[in-house]
């Protein structure tokens, strides 16, 4: 029960990050949409995590499943927590600007985070397990003190895949990464958690932010309320999990690797969160569909019934026998 609170800590924690505190990425998938097609993306998020988790713990990590096509997915899992982390790096330097008026926020939040990162993983998830509860509560508290939700929409599936798939690229390949004992029990509890706690954020963030024209369109509808600084502390505790999340999958744990990716990172971030996460989001949700697409093929050829099947298309290593995935809980 412990290790699937640390593991769906980490995921939502890793999912919650800039563009969906500030609203923004919200906004960029489900402005058109309907409080239904919402809900659907929790349930993707929470199913998706399940998926990874059950690939993971069977293959020994998520790459190792993929055969012949690791490489190039460890590519993209790079580029996009890259991205992403840029963006989040961009937007740090906002946020504390906001609360404490002073410049240099994305250096204090790139330092911290990467001290975080260079103690280990479990320390990923000591942090996510503190924060996600206080973001939570405070999202919460503006979801309460706003009674202009605008509900209505096209209902679809098509924005919330794709925007599970974005997710699953981040989140879902940080836990992935650390699942190799994980049993069918932790992972279905793991992605329930996730499943519930995402689905219920998702709902009040969309419902606050559903109409709103911004940056950041959260933080400008706390602000009109009067909850400014909470909508800011919200987010800020958003970007540390996201940073520490990506900052993880992006240096894979390596010392050297963690310092250069940040100190690049840092670089990057001065095109500007808006710029990056309306060009690149969307481009890393389009392909992470993809990628989900064959998560799941995955899944279902990991049975040992279709072995032959998974070895004939994904041509995989040695290391992948018939009889280590019957050992499986």
């Amino acid at each position: 029960m412990k290790k699937a609170i640390g593991l769906s800590s980490a995921f939502i924690g890793t999912v919650i990050g800039a563009g969906f505190a500030t609203g923004r990425e919200i906004s960029l998938f489900f402005s058109s949409c309907s409080l239904f097609s919402v809900i659907a993306a929790g349930f993707f998020l929470g199913f998706f995590c399940y998926v990874i988790l059950r690939i993971s713990s069977r293959s020994g990590n998520i790459f190792s499943a993929f055969g012949f096509l690791k490489v190039p997915l460890k590519i993209f899992a790079f580029v996009a927590n890259f991205c992403v982390l840029c963006a989040t790096l961009a937007g740090s330097e906002n946020v504390l600007h906001n609360l404490f008026s002073f410049d240099g926020g994305a250096i204090i939040t790139a330092i911290f985070c990467l001290i975080v990162v260079l103690f280990g993983i479990k320390y990923v998830k000591n942090l996510n397990v503190v924060v996600v509860p206080v973001i939570l509560i405070l999202v919460l508290i503006v979801f309460f003190r706003d009674n202009s939700a605008d509900l209505s929409g096209k209902t679809t599936f098509i924005s919330p895949y794709s925007y599970a798939s974005m997710n699953l690229i981040t989140g879902g390949f940080l836990i992935g990464s650390d699942a190799d004992s994980v049993s069918k029990k932790e992972a279905f509890i793991c992605a329930s958690i996730s499943g519930i706690v995402l689905t219920l954020l998702l709902v009040c963030v969309y419902s606050v932010v559903k109409n709103v024209s911004a940056e950041m369109p959260f933080i400008e509808k706390a602000d009109s309320l009067g909850l400014g600084i909470v909508g800011n502390v919200i987010l800020y505790l958003a970007m540390l999990t996201t940073v520490v999340g990506t900052l993880s999958v992006c240096s894979v744990n390596n010392k050297l690797a963690a310092f250069l990716v940040i100190s690049v990172a840092l670089l990057l971030s001065s095109f500007g969160f808006g710029v990056i996460v309306d060009t690149v989001y969307p481009v890393i949700g389009a392909l992470g569909s993809a990628v989900t697409a064959c998560s799941l093929l995955i899944f279902v050829l990991l049975n040992p019934k279709f072995s032959r099947s998974y070895i004939l298309l994904f041509r995989p290593d040695g290391s992948l026998l018939p009889r280590r995935w019957k050992r499986v809980n």
